[in-house]
Parts: structure tokens; C-alpha cells; sequence
């Protein structure tokens, strides 16, 4: 599975280019369908519309504090974005007991 992930130091921004194409293309913008959050949303990271955002602009996808990398990891793993002021990585969710 691809996921795209910010690996400089800053948070994850979408260009204002990306942002409207990503409106375009879906009619809402991330934070319409992913929540307030969205910018960590495992749904987001890895949504077909922002992969390929990413992967046609390249680097014009990104704002001056974001660096885009697409990573690919493993399906039907429970994983997260870590280190959300950067550089981000994708880690596995593990157990946790209260």
C-alpha cells in the first residue's frame, strides 16, 4: 500500500494548487471528508486522489514546509503516522494495555 508522508522537518501542507485539485476531483476538500484531523488520517494518507496528486505535481503538491515522499508498506497491517512535525515515518500500531 502507498502512503504519502511529509519527511522534512514542518507540518504536512497541501499547496493551494493541490488543495483545489483535490476539491475538483472530489468535490470536498480534505477536511470535509476527512475531519479536523485530517492531515494524519490513515484514510487521507493513502486516498487514490492524493497519490496521485503527489505523484503528477510532483513537488508543487507540497507547501514550503513539506517535503512529499511516497512510501510503500505492507497491507492489512494496523499502522500510523508518527513524528507529526517531521520528518514523518509510518509505524505499526502495537497492543496497549490500561
Amino acid at each position: 500500500m502507498k502512503v504519502v508522508i511529509n519527511d522534512e522537518f514542518g507540518t504536512f501542507q497541501l499547496s493551494k494548487k493541490a488543495l483545489e485539485l483535490f476539491g475538483a476531483r472530489t468535490g470536498k476538500s480534505p477536511r470535509g471528508l476527512f475531519g479536523e484531523h485530517w492531515r494524519y488520517a490513515p484514510e487521507f494518507r493513502v486516498s487514490q486522489v492524493l497519490l496521485d496528486i503527489v505523484e503528477e505535481l510532483g513537488q508543487d503538491a507540497a507547501d514550503y514546509t513539506t517535503h512529499f515522499k511516497i512510501i510503500e508498506i505492507p497491507d492489512g497491517i494496523p499502522w500510523h503516522v508518527a513524528n507529526p512535525e517531521g520528518p514523518e515515518y509510518v509505524a505499526r500500531d502495537h497492543e496497549t494495555w490500561r
